[in-house]
């Protein structure tokens, strides 16, 4: 489930976060152990493709330990062991394992008496250029789930950890427009590489609804989600001019919730537009001192979803 952390119902900033909640095969056998293995890389692979440039919590019962040599895709989250992976970050590992993942088993008692042992309960965490986190601290929290006579209320210690927040420095994103079809993008990672980002050219697609919305920055990036339909306007824009607000009309279509108009709006007054306007709108304005610089959403044929995203000017 994709979160509204803060600010969702804000026409200049909102902060996301995905949350994943997973529990994978059990068992030690060949068949369990290649089970499990399916089961965490299918989440790393969704991951890859609907959470790309957002800021990912990942939690559940794994059924894994680092100690097994076989339980080998647990690893492959961690941003310190693979690159090519979601890039994630393990808090028990962090904060109590001084950032190694351990290769002996250290079984933990129930109720747990340290936080040190490993259970199969793990928790995963990652930033964005939209939101930055870190865990503070970890704890197996298992005397706050006794009974009146201290039996254990679970056969799993519950693993508690407290994340701490800040929304983008560089980069920050408005809430969503549209309905939740279509296939995910985000220009997030693509402008996180780009010094101070400025959009330098509108280019905008629209009919009887949005058919697709670009822009192309000042170092030649370009960005382009949506169809081709539709009748394809430009704008230009001046070496100190920057694109600080938008109109977003909605509407259905075949029973799905779409984007059928945009409307932006530069810091010296001139506007385009594209689509058609229907009687539910909003308009998204930067942040003073910010512009939009690039978009993220989903799309097909059409934008569905849309939301922008803004820079310092």
């Amino acid at each position: 489930m994709r979160v509204a952390v803060s600010g969702p119902d804000s026409n200049t900033t909102s902060v996301y976060a995905d949350f994943y909640n997973l529990h994978a095969d059990a068992g030690v056998k060949d068949g369990d152990l290649a089970a499990r293995q399916s089961n965490i890389n299918q989440v790393a692979d969704y991951i890859a493709t609907w959470s790309k440039g957002n800021a990912v919590f990942v939690f559940g019962d794994f059924n894994s330990r680092y100690s097994r040599a076989a339980d080998t895709a647990i690893r492959e989250l961690l941003a310190s062991v693979n690159n090519n992976g979601p890039l994630m970050k393990d808090p028990w590992i962090e904060i109590e394992r001084s950032d190694v993942a351990p290769t002996a088993e250290t079984f933990c008692t129930n109720p747990s008496t340290n936080n040190y042992c490993e259970t199969v309960d793990k928790s995963y965490y990652r930033s964005s250029p939209l939101m930055t986190i870190q865990a503070e601290d970890f704890a197996y929290a298992s005397k706050l789930f006794l009974q009146a006579d201290g039996n254990i209320l679970s056969d799993h210690n519950p693993v508690k950890v407290n994340f701490t927040w800040t929304a983008g420095a560089t980069l920050q994103q408005s809430r969503f427009w549209g309905g939740p079809h279509g296939t995910w993008f985000s220009d997030v990672p693509a402008l996180a590489k780009v010094s101070k980002p400025k959009a330098s050219l509108l280019m905008f697609r629209g009919g009887s609804r949005l058919d697709s919305v670009g822009l192309t920055l000042t170092d030649g990036t370009r960005f382009a989600h949506g169809g081709s339909g539709g009748s394809q306007v430009s704008l230009a824009l001046g070496p100190s001019e920057y694109w600080v607000a938008a109109e977003l009309c909605q509407a259905q279509k075949d029973g799905r919730t779409r984007n059928f108009y945009i409307r932006a709006t530069t810091s010296t007054g001139r506007t385009l537009q594209a689509g058609t306007v229907t009687k539910d709108c909003v308009v998204f304005s930067a942040p003073r001192g910010w512009q939009i610089v690039g978009f993220l959403g989903q799309d097909g044929n059409e934008v569905d979803q849309l939301a922008f995203v803004y820079a310092p000017q």
